[in-house]
């Protein structure tokens, strides 16, 4: 079904994913736009009308300190400005010859990666579960011996082809072979911000 008095759909808070651009774009009929931003106001990215995301320079001072983690400072809070605030998030960035930084892919937060026991850190797994139809939702949890549980909610009684379709995926993203176990919850717990984390590690990093 469209809706075709929608002409303009954007995004914020998470990561907009492409499979989830691609669901939105089924349901509305137009391709949705994705937002960056924080509740801190330190940093802001949009998408132009091209779907090239920018850094909106005139709403915070923003720095990519290593190149990629984003550290800001508001311009526009006078009760309480944040100063150099690392948001956790990282993101690879381009500089343009007119000056303008666009985003090339906005990552997430630097601890939403796996790692794994050859001591490669692997990050954007949300490709693991794109066919995965009834699978609503999932969150990956690495355990302190690298081995991984995902916590998901099914909307079927069987959802072993699903599975087998997540598990493919993780073996093609992994360098190694790591114990992956999927156990169904009723729901998964958000974080204080009331988020999804789609990660969640227990295992030690840089040892």
């Amino acid at each position: 079904m469209l809706f075709p008095d929608i002409r303009f759909v954007t995004t914020g808070a998470e990561n907009l994913y492409e499979h989830q651009a691609e669901l939105i774009e089924r349901a509305f009929g137009i391709r949705p736009h994705q937002h960056y931003g924080m509740c801190e106001g330190v940093a802001n990215f949009s998408q132009d009308d091209k779907y090239r995301m920018f850094v909106d320079e005139d709403y915070a001072a923003v720095e990519f300190i290593d190149e990629r983690r984003v550290v800001g400072t508001t311009l526009t809070n006078m009760a309480m400005p944040l100063l150099r605030w690392d948001t956790g998030d990282v993101a690879e960035v381009k500089t343009l010859p007119d000056g303008k930084r666009e985003i090339v892919s906005l990552d997430g937060r630097t601890e939403d990666s796996v790692l794994l026991p050859d001591g490669t850190t692997v990050g954007k797994l949300d490709h693991v579960f794109k066919d995965t139809v009834h699978i609503a939702e999932a969150q990956i949890h690495q355990n302190s011996d690298l081995s991984i549980t995902v916590y998901a909610v099914k909307t079927q009684e069987d959802v072993s082809a699903d599975e087998r379709k997540a598990l493919q995926q993780f073996e093609a993203s992994f360098t190694c072979a790591v114990p992956i176990n999927f156990k169904y919850v009723a729901e998964i717990p958000r974080a204080n911000s009331g988020k999804l984390r789609f990660v969640v590690s227990e295992a030690r990093r840089g040892c």
